[in-house]
């Protein structure tokens, strides 16, 4: 935005912009996309002109690069002239702004778990889904992005993954391992529950997300729980599992003959079938 205002004493007309720079802090020369624009208002003084006290606005464009951002900063300066009612006086201005584009990089990742596959209770070697989301939140593209994945259950047991994490898109057409600002990509990865991990009650799992900026400066999360019913960040993603003992005894009978009629002293051999139904 750009506003011009007569600060003196006496209307202006032809009034015009010249000398216009526009460049990063970098010293790169930049062109704008959309030149300055007049704002009419109603009321107001038509374009070039501008009575006492006035002030005039006018709207130009600029489509921020990469490198834009890296520099961080941009400086439009501007001069503008108008012409008193003499006819030949002339007075100028430069403006004397500048925008600051600060590189702000940042990666964030969730994970969540699907149990639909576990039976109740659930058993050993049964698996455990789990979608990984990360998502590039700043400006500044990532590259080299990777996940670290860590499972223990409630009794501290570190458990290691059935399958390894698996890319599975991109939004856009970047490739795996990059990011571009607002960019996401999905990951999925299975994990064959144990024995140990059903006696302790619960896994959680949690995954860190790093990333590195062009300015091969790294940048790391450690993933939330969607699901989780407490608001907070880097919780892990828990998954429980529902604890059901149970046993069953069976006994068919004597396992032996006896003779017909019995005799005193003969032994009878019993068999006994004890089952874990948990």
């Amino acid at each position: 935005t750009i506003e011009v205002e007569n600060t003196g004493a006496l209307a202006l007309t032809d009034v015009t912009f010249f000398d216009q720079a526009l460049e990063n802090a970098d010293g790169a020369s930049l062109t704008l996309t959309e030149a300055p624009d007049f704002v009419p208002v109603n009321g107001g003084s038509p374009e070039g002109t501008l009575s006492v006290g006035e002030t005039a606005t006018y709207l130009a464009r600029y489509e921020v690069t990469l490198d834009d951002i890296l520099s961080e900063e941009i400086e439009h300066t501007i001069s503008a002239s108008g012409t008193a009612p003499d006819g030949t006086t002339q007075v100028t201005d430069i403006s004397d702004d500048s925008d600051d584009v600060a590189a702000t990089p940042a990666i964030e990742v969730i994970k969540a778990s699907d149990a639909t596959d576990l039976t109740t209770p659930p058993l050993p070697t049964q698996e455990s889904v789990y979608t990984i989301t990360v998502q590039n939140t700043g400006n500044l593209p990532l590259s080299d992005v990777t996940l670290t994945d860590t499972l223990t259950n409630d009794d501290g047991g570190v458990s290691g993954l059935t399958a390894g994490v698996v890319y599975m898109r991109a939004d856009g057409s970047y490739a795996e391992g990059t990011l571009q600002p607002l960019g996401a990509a999905t990951y999925k990865l299975t994990y064959a529950i144990t024995g140990a991990d059903i006696d302790s009650g619960a896994v959680e799992n949690s995954v860190l997300a790093t990333g590195t900026d062009p300015r091969d400066i790294e940048f790391d999360d450690i993933s939330d729980d969607p699901n989780s019913p407490i608001s907070t960040t880097d919780d892990p993603t828990r998954t429980a599992f529902t604890q059901e003992p149970g046993i069953d005894i069976v006994q068919p009978g004597a396992a032996s003959a006896i003779s017909t009629p019995t005799v005193v002293g003969e032994a009878l051999v019993y068999a006994i079938m004890v089952q874990n139904t948990g």
